[in-house]
């Protein structure tokens, strides 16, 4: 019915993936290079956070590294069996996985805001870049290992050079 139609699109509109036009309906957002520009800073900065939280308790990397190898786990799967979009929800998960560690309220709540959008930057990028599936399994054991060991610089660095190749041009 339209209620509930009307209702997902004020939700849609909520996190950025729509514009609700008066009388006319809705329209997909594009996002620019600037906008994918500072949707990655804004993940960049969670998750380099969320690993400097994670190096003063470095008791919980356990959980964190079983977590994070079972969505490697999952990448896998899906790039053996050609399938980009769970591959892409697998990377996605990965990075917000990292992003949860820092058990900071209020990043919580502003990445469930920017989700959907950086959501769907991963899968653009995974389905423009032709080697991003086959690169970022590596990638990401690097990152695992940094993350669990509380080696911060160096997280950052990679992390940032992960992005850099995933979102080239930005």
């Amino acid at each position: 019915s339209r209620t509930p139609a009307r209702e997902a699109l004020l939700q849609l509109e909520a996190v950025g993936l729509v514009r609700l036009m008066p009388k006319k309906g809705a329209v997909v957002t594009q996002i620019d290079a600037e906008q994918t520009h500072d949707l990655l800073a804004v993940r960049a900065m969670f998750e380099a956070a969320s690993v400097r939280e994670l190096a003063s308790h470095l008791e919980r990397a356990d959980a964190l590294r079983k977590d994070l190898e079972q969505a490697l786990a999952e990448q896998l799967t899906a790039l053996r069996a050609g399938d980009l979009l769970r591959f892409a929800t697998a990377d996605f998960g990965f990075h917000a996985r990292i992003i949860e560690e820092s058990r900071n309220r209020v990043i919580s709540e502003t990445f469930a805001q920017l989700g959907p959008r950086l959501a769907r930057l991963t899968y653009r990028a995974i389905t423009r870049t032709t080697t991003a599936p086959e690169r970022l399994p590596a990638e990401h054991e690097e990152l695992i290992e940094l993350a669990c060991t509380g080696r911060v610089v160096e997280f950052e660095a990679v992390l940032q050079r992960h992005i850099d190749a995933g979102h080239p041009g930005i």
